[in-house]
């Protein structure tokens, strides 16, 4: 009897070792990334997380190449971002009172949520370890039922290997539209170029007839350059809020877009110049359009057509498709390329504009080449018509033992010519395809369908986010986290926001978790994944007529951010623009006054629905502040100016809930009464209307 009551205790505690065993059943992630005992079972798994449930509660882990600062005062920046994207809630609430730092710097963030008809409570661990960043996600509708089995888990979270930095090639077809490095951003022809850098090749073209008369010109003389005919030409319908009586209205984001680009030709036109002139000599646009059977005899002066027409081929750069077919990993290989085009004559089916820059990328230039001049002993011409030397054929020497380049120019004509190189390593010399152009292109700000839009410099290192698995799991918040999670970590979208600035200072933009694109203290920085720089010829030039104008950035729509213009490098006093250009709105500032040494704060903030500028100012009046907005029935566009504010560190909101179509006011920071001025334009089918008020307190 004895023996079977021991057989029966020792079977007993067995099954309860069995069971504590089988309960805590460890899990390791097969990137070896982190390891930890399993909450309930494994529901999904990807390249970037875990997904575990169990009951009515699961456990959500993610981890990705990135470092923020873990402290009491940044838990809404770090763990907000992650749940903002969650369509699932309604709304959510973070308990940073009840949030606890660890002595190693982690943290546990507790959390509310309303999805609908519902009500739950979640709690968020956060980690860090070499320079990884990992976050576990409870949601559970019993916190206390779930306590123990979540504190087991998080007890047991070891982070384990360094991620391997084994970037995937993106698929040119389903990816190029998507911020990469500009290496692979664009799609390189002259791999199947033959090298054949021997004898002399002529398209042709002579500038003396082929070439235009007048030199390249910036705001220097008065010249039409955008107008709504020329934006609805390249990107379609979608740019016009109302087509009432055949005439195209923009929507508020396209205008703003338009004046943008419109703002950034005063410093010259030298693209569309190179690109037109080839057209028209490869018979894709005739000149008896615009005043002459012969280019040369075109005049500008008064030419309103010519102008816009220029305008519109310089545009061209900026847009997609339109500057996506190009050549520049070495000067032999744009030699090799033209050879090989040139010797098809006028019946040429590619045509070409040809770029160059310093070799820190400034003072950029466009001319047409036109012939490769083979000088023996491995030197060789390129021969150009260079728009801001009328009638002449001038020469860019070529070393292809060296892989070296030099020109004599300058980017406008007011500027002194100088001596531009570069090698096989600068990459800047280049030549851009025409024929994208000739396309409709797509359109970045629309509310509709979106593409990429221009060459992406000076991009962000960013891991290609592997296929995952997640929507193949019936977990709607679990793919929004997903989603979320991707465009945190990969800068994974496919929509952006442009940001411009006309002005003499610094642009910074600092997202939520303290990454940053733009200039910090006179150096380009940027360590905010998916985002890059769009490239013009005008663009990051050091003098001239153009040195008031920064590098376009392009962010990832759905990120919130700061935006610093910073004067402190400034010398004189005067007044700069801040555009945030999205998918169907804008926001603008204006008018902006900044003393040498100010910094000027701009915060966006941006979750599902509403887009949110907060303004923040020293000065007893603000800029003007205006946002645009599409919706179905009309599109509107709000002005507000603060006209009267005490001047000590006041801050205001304005901003749009695209779920409501609701425009927002927001003056609760302030102690003291201020005034404003409001205005709205609404555009619909039937035309434009404004209205508002002065002297609003």
């Amino acid at each position: 009897m004895k023996k079977y009551l021991l057989f029966i205790c020792i079977t007993l505690l067995f099954l309860v070792i069995a069971g504590v065993a089988s309960a805590q059943e460890s899990y390791t992630h097969p990137s070896e990334a982190f390891s930890l005992t399993e909450f309930g079972t494994l529901e999904d798994e990807t390249d970037y997380g875990a997904l575990f449930v169990a009951d009515d509660a699961q456990v959500m882990v993610l981890f990705g190449e990135t470092t923020v600062e873990l402290s009491e005062e940044m838990i809404p920046s770090v763990v907000g971002p992650v749940l903002d994207g969650v369509q699932d809630f309604e709304s959510y609430e973070l308990l940073t009172d009840d949030a606890e730092i660890m002595d190693d710097g982690s943290m546990f963030v507790p959390f509310t949520y309303t999805p609908e008809g519902d009500y739950g409570v979640g709690e968020i661990y956060v980690t860090q370890a070499d320079g990884v960043l990992y976050i576990l996600i409870l949601i559970t509708a019993d916190y206390d039922a779930t306590y123990d089995a979540w504190v087991e888990t998080v007890d047991s979270f070891t982070p384990g290997l360094p991620i391997e930095s084994d970037e995937l090639p993106l698929d040119e077809e389903e990816d190029e539209d998507l911020p990469v490095d500009e290496t692979e951003d664009e799609e390189e022809v002259t791999n199947t170029t033959p090298s054949q850098t021997e004898g002399d090749v002529f398209s042709g073209f002579d500038p003396s007839v082929d070439g235009f008369s007048f030199y390249n010109y910036g705001d220097d003389i008065p010249a039409t350059d955008l107008t709504p005919v020329e934006l609805q030409r390249m990107f379609g319908d979608g740019v016009c809020a109302s087509l009432a009586n055949d005439e195209c209205i923009l929507t508020p984001p396209a205008q703003q877009w338009m004046e943008q680009i419109n703002s950034y030709m005063s410093g010259g036109h030298c693209e569309g110049m190179a690109v037109l002139s080839a057209l028209m000599y490869y018979d894709q646009v005739q000149p008896d359009d615009f005043g002459s059977s012969q280019v040369n005899d075109l005049v500008l002066d008064g030419n309103d057509p010519l102008q816009r027409e220029i305008a519109y081929w310089w545009t061209t750069q900026a847009t997609y498709p339109g500057s996506t077919l190009r050549v520049s990993e070495s000067p032999t290989a744009v030699v090799n390329a033209l050879m090989e085009n040139f010797q098809e004559g006028q019946d040429a089916t590619e045509w070409w504009a040809l770029g160059f820059y310093k070799r820190d990328g400034s003072d950029g230039h466009a001319v047409t080449p036109i012939g490769v001049d083979d000088q023996g002993d491995g030197i060789v011409h390129i021969l150009v018509y260079d728009n801001n030397y009328p009638d002449e054929s001038r020469s860019v020497i070529v070393d292809t033992n060296t892989d070296t380049w030099q020109y004599e120019g300058s980017p406008n004509p007011e500027i002194e010519s100088d001596l531009y190189d570069g090698d096989a390593e600068t990459q800047s010399l280049e030549l851009v395809a025409i024929s994208p152009r000739l396309e409709q292109q797509e359109c970045d700000f629309c509310s509709g369908d979106f593409a990429a839009e221009g060459e992406l410099l000076n991009a962000a290192p960013r891991q290609s986010a592997r296929q995952q698995s997640a929507e193949s799991v019936d977990n709607p918040i679990w793919q929004d986290i997903q989603t979320r999670w991707a465009l945190l970590i990969y800068g994974e979208t496919d929509d952006f926001y442009q940001i411009w600035l006309l002005g003499k200072p610094d642009l910074l933009v600092i997202d939520d978790w303290g990454r940053r694109i733009g200039y910090d203290q006179g150096e380009f920085v940027n360590e905010i994944p998916g985002a890059a720089t769009t490239n013009m010829r005008i663009f990051q030039q050091s003098t001239g007529l153009d040195k008031d104008k920064s590098p376009v950035l392009r962010i990832p729509v759905g990120l919130s951010f700061e935006v610093i213009a910073d004067a402190t490098l400034m010398e004189e006093a005067g007044s700069s623009d801040i555009s945030i250009i999205g998918p169907g709105y804008y926001l603008d500032v204006s008018d902006m006054y900044l003393e040498p040494g100010d910094v000027e704060s701009i915060a966006i903030y941006i979750d599902k629905s509403r887009h949110q500028l907060t303004y923040y100012t020293d000065y007893s009046e603000s800029p003007d502040i205006e946002l645009g907005l599409e919706t179905d029935e009309a599109d509107y566009a709000m002005m507000v100016r603060a006209t009267e504010l005490t001047g000590e560190e006041d801050a205001f909101d304005i901003g749009l809930d695209t779920d409501t179509n609701e425009f927002i006011l927001n003056t609760s920071y302030n102690t003291e009464p201020s005034t404003y001025e409001i205005y709205v334009l609404q555009i619909d089918d039937e035309g434009e209307r404004v209205f508002g008020a002065s002297d609003v307190v």
